[in-house]
């Protein structure tokens, strides 16, 4: 007779006495002992051993698990207002899942919307990017029942895929004037991913997107972690930085940003906080010279991003959905300074969460708000964010 116990049931199990959770390594190990014979245990009281099971917590080199409670009901943080995203209608053919949008930025008047892979997004008539003009924007604002058509962008590049050895995409866009830079994320020999940053400019009337060939550079790599690289730009002038994706405290030691000039000569990294969970995207700088961020965290990425206490929550309080769940939707705003890049005393804005987890790949400022816009899960979204949160 064997008596079975899954690590998922170890793993949900939460100490009473100390109000930790017990840890993963050693749930494995106990579970190989509690599968044994039971013959092979008896002269041990059955009730000994389950309570050797639920009161062991993790040791001291092994980040605790956060509270299923909420991203801060462990800090003790206060409830705090939170955003409602108001999605917008889109085309069929824009809204479907293969596309994976990754980022917006905007050229003028129009709002350019980048894929993660511009071939598929294009089919036969070649690699493209959309266009959504801001009039349109606002008519769907107004009207909910029209869906929004955009319009292709083709981007001309001579062989993107075979342009930087293990492609995977594209993660961000931005413009200054009619000069367009891009993200490319590449895999590497080891564990991390490499990030690209590619020139381009656009054609009058954005009828053509062209990349420059041989205007591209190389971008440090600051954590070797899997599926992580540069994912968001932001620009001012002749200014162009490139933020890393995982700034936290246990997986990056020195967070920056890469910031070059307009024909890509380093200006050298200027230091960035560190700031928990995952950078998915920027706006660009204000005349103030001030930006926001997404700040996004799924559960899924603990093991991978090992997520230390959340500063930001512990300041300003958290939001209301947020204290029931351990998924994180927010926007940060920072300022460029001649030191560094600094956040602002603007509390951070708490989008209100839905049941499935958004993840949030590109953001522009629009109005009072934000347009937002997800990749392929938990499907394709475009949403405006109100710059204001409604009171809790």
């Amino acid at each position: 007779m064997r008596m079975s116990i899954s690590a998922a049931d170890v793993g949900r199990c939460t100490c009473e006495r100390s109000r930790c959770r017990v840890g993963w390594g050693q749930a494995t190990d106990r579970i190989a002992y509690f599968n044994a014979p039971i013959d092979a245990v008896t002269r041990w009281p059955l009730w000994l051993l389950l309570s050797f099971l639920f009161v062991g917590c993790p040791s001291a080199d092994r980040p605790a698990r956060p509270s299923a409670q909420g991203a801060g009901a462990s800090a003790g943080s206060t409830q705090v207002a939170e955003v409602g995203p108001r999605t917008l209608p889109l085309d069929s053919a824009f809204s479907r899942p293969s596309l994976e949008l990754s980022g917006l930025a905007w050229h003028g008047d129009t709002l350019v919307v980048l894929p993660q892979y511009p071939a598929r997004a294009g089919g036969n008539a070649g690699p493209q990017l959309y266009g959504i003009a801001r009039a349109s924007l606002r008519r769907a604002m107004d009207d909910s029942t029209a869906p929004i058509e955009p319009f292709p962008i083709p981007l001309s590049t001579p062989n993107l895929d075979g342009r930087t050895t293990g492609y995977q995409g594209l993660e961000a866009i931005a413009f200054v004037n009619d000069r367009a830079y891009l993200l490319v994320e590449s895999t590497t020999d080891g564990p991390g991913m490499r990030g690209h940053l590619l020139r381009g400019r656009a054609a009058p009337g954005l009828r053509e997107l062209r990349l420059q060939p041989g205007a591209d550079l190389s971008l440090p790599q600051q954590a070797e972690l899997p599926n992580t690289a540069y994912e968001a730009l932001t620009t001012r002038a002749d200014t162009v930085m490139a933020l890393f994706e995982a700034n936290g405290r246990r997986v990056n030691n020195t967070p920056r940003a890469v910031r070059v000039d307009s024909a890509l000569r380093p200006l050298g990294p200027v230091p960035f906080p560190p700031l928990e969970y995952r950078v998915t995207d920027a706006t660009a700088l204000d005349a103030r010279r001030r930006f926001w961020v997404i700040n996004y965290f799924y559960p899924g990425d603990r093991d991978l991003l090992h997520p230390a206490t959340d500063s930001l929550a512990r300041r300003y309080g958290v939001g209301s959905t947020h204290r029931r769940s351990e998924v994180v939707e927010r926007l940060v705003e920072y300022r460029s300074t001649p030191q560094g890049i600094r956040r602002t005393d603007t509390p951070p804005l708490w989008l209100e969460l839905a049941a499935d987890g958004r993840n949030w790949e590109g953001v522009v400022r629009f109005g009072d708000g934000f347009l937002l816009v997800t990749d392929t899960f938990p499907k394709t979204l475009l949403a405006y964010v109100p710059g204001t949160p409604t009171e809790p």
